[in-house]
């Protein structure tokens, strides 16, 4: 695997976890747990 395709993939497996965050925060405010939702932020 080249570094320009190495770099590609990191970039995707850290934006797919950022997502994840950002559902569990959005997940976590409408249960009413704002401090819970910061961790994820």
């Amino acid at each position: 695997m080249s570094p320009r395709e190495t770099l590609v993939k990191e970039t995707r497996e850290w934006l797919e976890h950022a997502r994840s965050d950002l559902d569990a925060c959005a997940a976590l405010i409408a249960a009413g747990l704002p401090a819970e939702a910061l961790f994820h932020a």
